[in-house]
């Protein structure tokens, strides 16, 4: 205890409640700067000077500090930073503070001083700890302790939060479920946010993707599982770019079959047909059931109306 206040240059008596001891924000003390009382020993020859985080942009902590040195120009300034995150100080004046070592302070004086104290003293800093502890100090140490775990563990933690159970998660399943009852398709590689297959008419491409699927397909329909929507597009992915080259010639050929035929070829991924399956009101609040059911129609509608044409068009590839 002693040696918090001697790293911060406070003496013990400045933390003992006593008359005319005033801790102001920069806008009370412009506005509301209290005299000492002439009676106090404690604050009046030493007072603090205590500056939220709050305070610390632009030109504020030095402004305060001008402002208390103006009024109190015969005592001796002790100027404090607190802060709930540790950060340093624009003005390097203020010594840096936390709230942990605040509490402390308090609870010190509380148990080497309660005689000393009337029953609402007591009751109003035990109230102010117990606030203090709830809202800064314990929201700050549980913060510490989650980015150390998550800077040992980043790799098992990314792909817990990607896997974790969801809405994603559930028409994921679906998507597969349906992918895999159709003889005609081939599942790819897929996560929680994105799906992917090939109808098998199309899988004659040489496997020379890179950088991908382990599949090293080319040519892949990938759902978009991701914001709460749900939508399907047709994928040029990066590899063999003499392929890749000739793939798009053809396919910006027939604007009426790929409605992104005519978008700029990307060096790895360019989608050239996408459309959208699930609205935001329908992917959050239609039950399983029904969420299977309109999934189930959509792709009912596009392997017989729209996947033909595609399929005639890319077949040239051969």
């Amino acid at each position: 205890m002693r040696g918090r206040r001697r790293r911060l240059g406070i003496p013990s008596e400045l933390w003992t409640p006593g008359e005319g001891a005033d801790l102001k924000t920069e806008d009370e003390a412009s506005s509301s700067l209290r005299r000492p009382s002439p009676g106090s020993r404690r604050a009046v020859s030493t007072p603090g000077t205590l500056a939220d985080s709050t305070y610390k942009h632009t030109d504020q902590l030095q402004r305060y500090r001008s402002l208390v040195e103006h009024h109190f120009p015969q005592h001796r300034h002790l100027f404090a930073y607190l802060s709930a995150t540790g950060e340093e100080p624009s003005d390097d004046v203020y010594a840096k503070v936390d709230y942990s070592e605040i509490v402390t302070l308090v609870e010190d004086t509380l148990k080497r001083r309660s005689d000393q104290l009337s029953p609402e003293v007591r009751s109003f800093l035990g109230h102010y700890v117990a606030m203090i502890r709830r809202h800064i100090v314990e929201d700050s140490e549980i913060q510490e302790l989650c980015r150390v775990i998550y800077k040992k563990h980043r790799k098992a933690l990314d792909i817990l939060f990607e896997e974790r159970p969801d809405r994603a998660s559930d028409v994921r399943d679906i998507l597969i479920e349906l992918i895999e009852g159709r003889k005609e398709l081939l599942q790819d590689h897929s996560s929680k946010s994105y799906v992917r297959f090939l109808p098998s008419k199309l899988d004659f491409l040489p496997r020379v993707g890179d950088g991908w699927t382990r599949s090293k397909r080319l040519l892949l329909f990938e759902f978009n599982n991701t914001n709460n929507q749900l939508s399907l597009k047709l994928i040029l992915g990066p590899g063999e770019q003499k392929l890749r080259d000739r793939t798009h010639r053809l396919i910006a050929a027939h604007p009426q079959v790929f409605n992104r035929a005519q978008q700029t070829l990307y060096p790895q991924w360019w989608s050239f047909d996408s459309e959208r399956w699930l609205n935001t009101q329908q992917y959050s609040e239609l039950d399983l059931a029904d969420l299977k059911k309109e999934i189930d129609r959509h792709l009912e509608r596009f392997l017989t109306d729209h996947l033909p044409k595609m399929e005639d068009v890319l077949n040239q590839l051969r």
